[in-house]
């Protein structure tokens, strides 16, 4: 299949710089401040202190290991990194079609342009008139979040 344009005016980011993250730490008070302040109007809720914290962490480069209870949120810091940082793309490991595809329902009531690429999503896109390549799309740009 040929590959797939990003729509027009679709501007596709370039490369992160990592040299930028020393320059303005998200991990301070002022930038879990601004963590909080850009997510609230996108999710419709204020973030409690992990929510903030944890996306801090993975805006400055660092890893995150995150255990907490169901229910508690969790799933919210996929989506606050590309909320709050222009040009952010994060990639997913779901362990389910099914959890991948809730993912997804879920990102696109935010708003947030997600994409589930596994052996079910692959099949529909190329029975789909005109047949979609999930893989070149996802490497458009044009998804900030995508789920493997």
């Amino acid at each position: 299949m040929a590959g797939v344009a990003p729509p027009p005016g679709t501007i596709i980011p370039p490369p992160f710089d990592w040299s930028t993250r020393h320059a303005n730490p998200w991990f301070t008070q002022s930038g879990v401040q601004k963590i909080k302040e850009k997510s609230a109007p996108v999710l419709g809720f204020e973030l409690d202190k992990f929510q903030a914290e944890c996306p801090a962490r993975i805006l400055d480069g660092q890893d995150v290991f995150c255990i907490h209870r169901t229910g508690a949120g969790k799933s919210t810091l996929i989506s606050v990194p590309v909320i709050v940082r222009e040009g952010t793309i994060s990639v997913v490991v779901a362990p389910t079609n099914f959890l991948q595809r809730d993912m997804v329902a879920s990102m696109q009531k935010k708003n947030i342009s997600c994409i589930a690429v596994n052996s079910e999503t692959l099949n529909e896109a190329a029975l789909a008139s005109p047949p979609r390549d999930l893989w070149a799309e996802a490497k458009t740009g044009v998804h900030r979040i995508i789920f493997i």
